[in-house]
């Protein structure tokens, strides 16, 4: 009871911040704290989270600001859910330093601390669960090079700044392109995983580079926007897209032959795998987790949105 009244108190007091679930009294109790609830990305990640804790018997609250890019407001919320002495804190931060404190202040709390999808750059974490973004980036990069015989003219639509898998899937991009004399990038800009500048920046590069053949987005929901930009500028003919982290709109984009690829990064499974370190942890008293517990991931075409791929992520297109 004394927890519940504590969680509402909260609930009350922290300006901007999207809570789900309270803490349980008779049972393990962890955070998980995301970047934002509006990106499907999390959606599915908060699927895999919610069948571990069924699967294991644990309790989580799943927090996160209104927006992607609400720093304060995210460190906000995580000094909110250690004030509530969580048995563990699972942090997917929206970049990789500003975080820090709030990650030692768990630490001195003796809190264990869990970072799923997105690195931070310190701190005592028990372990990063997720896939290798370099190499997932490598991977799209290499299909692309291979899709147009090593000669294409792209532009890269950047995640956030400081945010590690933005920067990774960024080197692992350049790191192939780079090395390829057929590829020129024309451009390399920001759009803050956002749909909405996906579009504006797309817009923007259509203009200045007439030429474009390719728009590589670090995420589905730049990509989509970037689609949007393409159809209005009556281009689908001439500029592909390409994806990642394979959102239901990008696999409905996917399966219509709008959008060229995506990475599935098995979201579900990071979600899963970080509540399940975290029992592992604070239930089993394992001490001897990696530092880092690896997730796949593959480059996704159109042959591969089937049936059977739909149903087992439980997922309905049209």
């Amino acid at each position: 009871m004394k927890k519940l009244i504590i969680t509402l108190l909260i609930v009350c007091t922290v300006i901007g911040t999207m809570y789900t679930n309270v803490f349980a009294a008779d049972k393990k109790n962890f955070s998980f704290v995301v970047k934002d609830m509006t990106n499907p990305y999390y959606w599915r990640m908060r699927a895999g989270a919610e069948q571990a804790a069924k699967d294991l018997g644990v309790n989580f609250s799943w927090v996160a600001a209104q927006f992607n890019g609400d720093i304060e407001g995210q460190i906000g919320i995580v000094e909110a859910q250690l004030a509530m002495r969580p048995d563990a804190l699972i942090l997917v931060p929206m970049n990789a330093n500003a975080l820090i404190p709030k990650v030692k202040e768990a630490n001195s709390l003796g809190i264990p601390v869990i970072n799923p999808d997105t690195r931070l750059a310190g701190g005592d974490v028990v372990s990063f669960v997720g896939l290798d973004e370099r190499s997932s980036a490598i991977q799209m990069a290499k299909f692309i090079v291979k899709h147009f015989n090593g000669k294409v003219k792209l532009a890269i639509l950047e995640g956030f700044r400081g945010s590690s898998t933005a920067e990774e899937r960024l080197l692992g991009f350049r790191e192939i392109f780079d090395a390829e004399p057929g590829v020129k990038v024309l451009a390399s800009q920001t759009a803050d995983w956002d749909r909405e500048k996906g579009l504006k920046v797309t817009e923007d590069i259509l203009q200045a580079h007439p030429d474009i053949q390719l728009i590589v987005a670090s995420n589905d929901e730049m990509a989509l926007g970037a689609i949007q930009a393409i159809k209005s500028a009556g281009r689908t003919k001439q500029v592909f897209v390409t994806g990642d982290d394979t959102i239901p709109a990008a696999l409905q984009a996917l399966k219509d032959g709008e959008l060229l690829a995506t990475i599935d990064g098995n979201t579900d499974k990071v979600g899963y795998n970080a509540v399940q370190v975290a029992y592992d942890y604070v239930v089993k008293g394992n001490r001897n987790i990696p530092k880092w517990t690896k997730v796949s991931s593959s480059v996704m075409l159109q042959k591969d949105v089937t049936d059977e791929y739909l149903k087992g992520r439980g997922i309905k297109l049209k």
